[in-house]
């Protein structure tokens, strides 16, 4: 349901829930953070989506949906290594 909820924008209400199955390793873990990343730019909470971003990337390292998030929120924060 926090998936749903967090899908149609409601972010409030379903982050808490996000964030425990992601702390739990949930299988579901890769589709949460695929819709916790925008959410957080959209909010500009760069350093955590940054940080969710090498959650991502370690979870699903041929994603490039994730490496393309990752760049740009590193180029964002102005982190070029």
């Amino acid at each position: 349901r926090a998936l749903g909820a967090l899908a149609e924008g409601d972010f409030v209400s379903s982050e808490a829930v996000v964030r425990r199955a992601l702390d739990a390793k949930h299988p579901a873990a890769v589709e949460a953070l695929e819709l916790l990343v925008p959410a957080l730019i959209a909010e500009f909470r760069l350093h955590e989506a940054a940080t969710a971003t090498q959650q991502w990337v370690e979870l699903a390292p041929d994603s490039a949906r994730a490496w393309k998030y990752r760049a740009d929120l590193l180029e964002r924060l102005r982190n070029l290594n």
